[in-house]
């Protein structure tokens, strides 16, 4: 979703008054959230103009929700609404993404792809290969490869330091 258009919907439903609190949320909750959500574990490394781009937009719908103005704070209401700002969104997707490839719960097309080094058998058995790493298939791209690989160790660094047990979707 483009920002403007996200812009333009937030604008949209701020013009009705009568809505409760509630329909506002489940309005903006499908409306933007649900968008800016989507395939947002794409998103990793992303460049900071985009990730304000995003923020500025779940910031402005926090603030449709709440009937604030531009000049209160943002934290409040966030921590309020249980959102996540958009890096700490991309990260817990790629931890729950993860965690479902180790656990079998992912979909074919992901756990196939991703498995620990200790797992390949077609690796020397080094000492690094009891390392909690994660090995990712070829990818045809060195570049694309690259950052597959940073992404997902990264996500299962952080898998293995966070409580997976509030992980559950």
């Amino acid at each position: 979703m483009r920002v403007h258009v996200a812009t333009v919907v937030l604008r949209r439903i701020r013009s009705v008054r009568v809505l409760p609190r509630y329909a506002l949320l489940i309005l903006v909750r499908a409306l933007i959230v649900r968008k800016v959500n989507y395939c947002n574990s794409l998103l990793a490394g992303m460049s900071v103009q985009l990730h304000d781009r995003l923020q500025s937009v779940l910031n402005a719908a926090a603030r449709v929700i709440f009937t604030t103005r531009r000049t209160d704070h943002i934290s409040p209401l966030l921590r309020d609404l249980h959102w996540l700002r958009v890096p700490e969104r991309v990260k817990f997707k790629l931890c729950v993404l993860t965690y479902w490839c180790l656990h079998g719960t992912a979909p074919p097309y992901l756990a196939d792809n991703l498995f620990l080094t200790s797992a390949d058998n077609n690796r020397r058995h080094l000492r690094s290969a009891d390392s909690p790493t994660l090995v990712s298939c070829r990818v045809e791209r060195h570049r694309m490869r690259k950052r597959l690989k940073r992404v997902l160790s990264c996500a299962f660094i952080m898998t293995r330091s966070t409580d997976l047990s509030l992980m559950r979707v």
